[in-house]
Order: C-alpha cells, then structure tokens, then sequence
C-alpha cells in the first residue's frame, strides 16, 4: 500500500497505529476535556489530533508509546486552539496548559491501572455473571429483559447486580491496595 509521499506502509504498521487509535479515542477525550473544559472544542480538538497522527503516522516510534507521542500532539493542538481563541476574554497562558497537561496525564494513567485492575476482576467472574453485567453496563440491556434472558426475577437480577459490583468494588480495593504495598 502506497502512502502519500510515494513510499509504501506496512499494513501491519497501519493496523496497529489504527489499533491504537481506537483504544486511546476516550483517554485522549478525556485529556483534552481536562485541559479544554468545552466538550464542543473538546470534540474539534480530538478531530484535529486525529489528523494530525493519521498524517503522521510515518513519525510514530513504538518504543516511545503511543500514549505519549498522541498525548503530546494533543497538548500541542490545545495549545494551538488557545492561541487561535486569544480573542475571547478567558485565555489560559501556556505554563497552566503544561500544569493541566501533567495532571491530566496523571489522571489518565490512574485510569488505566484502575482499569486493568477492574478487567482482572472482571476475568475472576464466572462467564454467566460477565456475561449479565455486559448486558446491564455494555449493551444498557433493562432489568426486565435480563430477567428473561437468563430465567430469574427482576428483584433477583437487581440483588445479582449489586452483589457483583460489592464483589467487583472490594476485588480492585484489595489489588489496588496490593499494588500500593510494592
């Protein structure tokens, strides 16, 4: 496959940069709605971003992570929008986009690991319960419809539920309190 300089890209490369496009679509949201509270520039930001390492997807270097060569470019595009909006009467100076980007960052990568820890515990269920909690939390599946899919009462399927959660909730306390100790 050709790219736009003449040259050919891997498809493997360009599976993987798509890859992790995809998986990283809310974290970088999430980073740019921390230093852009607007969700709709928030939203244009992304799209930006999104350009910018599709177009540059020549540039990107695995061993430096993904996280951090699209996390830089969004910061960048902040910044960028900033700048473009100097207009408006609330302009954040540079230095406060860098102390919201590091913290931003930080808040990112606390949400992975919370992350990793819930889809370990998630792995410790039984197929049936994961398979319960996907509908009520994945596929937004009502009560009454769960009830019917898998033979019990609504009040039955409520108590399962909360009964997974409190499972849920103590197993990443435990992991996370084990990862704190190390």
């Amino acid at each position: 496959m050709a790219d736009a300089r003449g040259g050919f890209v891997s498809v493997d490369r360009d599976s993987d940069l798509v890859l992790h496009l995809t998986e990283s679509q809310n974290r970088l949201y999430a980073f740019i709605l921390v230093l852009l509270p607007n969700p709709h520039a928030a939203r244009d930001v992304l799209q930006e971003v999104n350009l910018v390492i599709w177009k540059q997807a020549g540039e990107y270097c695995a061993a430096k992570g993904f996280w951090a060569w699209a996390s830089g470019i969004a910061r960048k595009k902040v910044l960028a929008h900033f700048r473009d909006c100097g207009r408006d009467r609330l302009v954040f100076d540079d230095e406060l986009v860098e102390s919201l980007a590091l913290a931003a960052e930080h808040v990112a990568e606390e949400d992975d690991f919370r992350g990793s820890k819930l889809r370990d515990c998630l792995d410790k269920l039984p197929r049936d319960k994961r398979e319960l909690l996907s509908g009520r939390y994945v596929s937004k599946a009502s009560i009454s419809a769960l009830a019917q899919q898998f033979g019990k009462s609504n009040a039955a399927v409520k108590m399962l539920l909360y009964r997974l959660r409190e499972t849920l909730l103590n197993c990443i306390q435990r992991k996370l309190a084990e990862a704190e100790t190390q």
